[in-house]
């Protein structure tokens, strides 16, 4: 698998955004014992997150509209790849994984995005999923045993 050069907040984001919410609630919360407040504030998080999450879903569109909006993310994810703008490229593709979950390119996209950034165990797990939809990608499969034989 080809390690493409990320540098700079780019990288840092790609780790904070692939690192869930979870964690970044728990970076925020003071080292000391949760108190009530702490708690509520979590659970609000929490709840705001899904109504946001439900918003989004909402806007997809469906039919003919959906199928045209799925294209057009997957172009311009890989116009954002192939000029180097990884991160934009990087949202773009899990959006279109949103809409079309068993999207082997923009999977195997992601692996690639994720290896780039030293997260070979994400990329690993994308391969993987490439290849429990087809297992007859070659380039995926190469690539795992490629980054298994890095561990």
């Amino acid at each position: 698998m080809i390690k493409l050069p990320i540098e700079g907040k780019g990288l840092d984001a790609i780790i904070r955004v692939t690192t869930g919410a979870a964690m970044a609630v728990e970076a925020a919360a003071p080292p000391s014992a949760p108190d009530h407040q702490s708690e509520e504030r979590v659970g609000r998080l929490a709840e705001e997150l899904e109504r946001l999450r439900k918003l989004v879903d909402e806007e997809i569109p469906q039919g003919e509209a959906g199928e045209l909006y799925l294209e057009t993310l997957k172009e311009k994810a890989g116009e954002f790849d192939e000029s180097g703008n990884l991160l934009d490229a990087f949202h773009l593709y899990r959006r279109a994984l949103r809409i079309d979950p068993k999207n082997i390119d923009a999977l195997y996209h992601i692996a690639t995005i994720y290896y780039s950034a030293g997260l070979k165990k994400k990329a690993a797990e994308c391969l993987q999923a490439v290849l429990e939809i087809d297992p007859s990608q070659e380039r995926a499969a190469e690539s795992l045993e490629e980054i298994e034989n890095e561990f």
